[in-house]
């Protein structure tokens, strides 16, 4: 009998949509809209609204109309509907361009950006819950970053260091890889990965898909199961994910950060 296994290297981005990984609800994470069941989203509006053959705004709301999230991108010189917007924004065949904000749950903003033809460009602003600046930057020229504050609650400001190295992103200017890349990670997930005997005696296939931070220093740490058939597949996951060798950390503003991504393992037997 044969044994094999698909992997997925999934990563979070700004194009997060309705078809992406699924994610638990997480209300006090301001950054994404976050309510998934059985792996689709759900309770999460899509509206769109093309306002030239390549400009278009996309908008992800609650249930209830609040606004949480708009961003504006530009595509390749066409419409953009919402039968093909999932597939375009995967191929990567349409970037950010304009204002990008996000707001907490309850409707304060979080954040905003502006995008030039998908890189940053300008300033970037990131609001504590009571309305202070937490977080400033300013993309000079376009894509580096030319200044840099961060700020407490109350208004004074803090060292950027210490301020990023207390975070785990979900989102960052570099995501963290692993050694020579996604073709480098499936060869290590295929040989280090075991298909459990219980779980072939049982004919348990189906995917899992294993959520961990990789830290400033490139260590893999807290893996979660996200999603699983069985908990012997879950187990076998967990372990292979602990054994892993250090990653290239993710970068934000120019410095390493604790930053989160995951792995999809499809578990069949031929």
């Amino acid at each position: 009998m044969k044994y094999f296994y698909l992997v997925t290297f999934l990563l979070f981005t700004n194009t997060l949509i309705a078809n992406s990984l699924p994610r638990p609800v997480e209300l006090s994470n301001p950054v994404l809209v976050k309510d998934w069941q059985n792996g689709r989203a759900v309770n999460i509006t899509l509206e769109v609204d093309t306002i030239s053959p390549s400009h278009f705004y996309l908008e992800i709301a609650k249930i209830n109309g609040q606004l949480l999230r708009q961003v504006r991108f530009s595509g390749p010189g066409e419409k953009v509907s919402l039968n093909n917007l999932s597939q375009k924004l995967n191929k990567k065949k349409v970037l950010e361009d304009g204002i990008f904000k996000q707001w907490y749950q309850n409707g304060n903003l979080y954040s905003t950006e502006t995008f030039k033809m998908g890189v940053p460009a300008g300033e970037k602003i990131v609001y504590h819950p009571n309305g202070q600046k937490e977080f400033y930057c300013v993309y000079d020229p376009p894509g580096f970053i030319s200044e840099l504050h961060s700020y407490t609650r109350t208004g004074k400001e803090v060292n950027v260091n210490k301020y990023l190295a207390n975070k785990i992103y979900n989102k960052v200017d570099r995501m963290p890889h692993f050694p020579k890349g996604e073709t480098a990670l499936r060869l290590y997930i295929k040989q280090n990965i075991n298909y459990p005997k219980e779980a072939l005696q049982k004919g348990i296939v189906g995917e899992v898909v294993v959520g961990f931070v990789v830290d400033e220093n490139g260590k893999v740490i807290d893996p979660e199961i996200e999603k699983s058939p069985s908990p012997l597949l879950s187990q076998e996951a967990i372990r292979m994910v602990n054994q892993m060798p250090l990653w290239q950390p993710g970068f934000l503003a120019g410095y390493p950060v604790k930053s989160r991504t995951y792995v999809s393992i499809m578990f069949r037997a031929f």
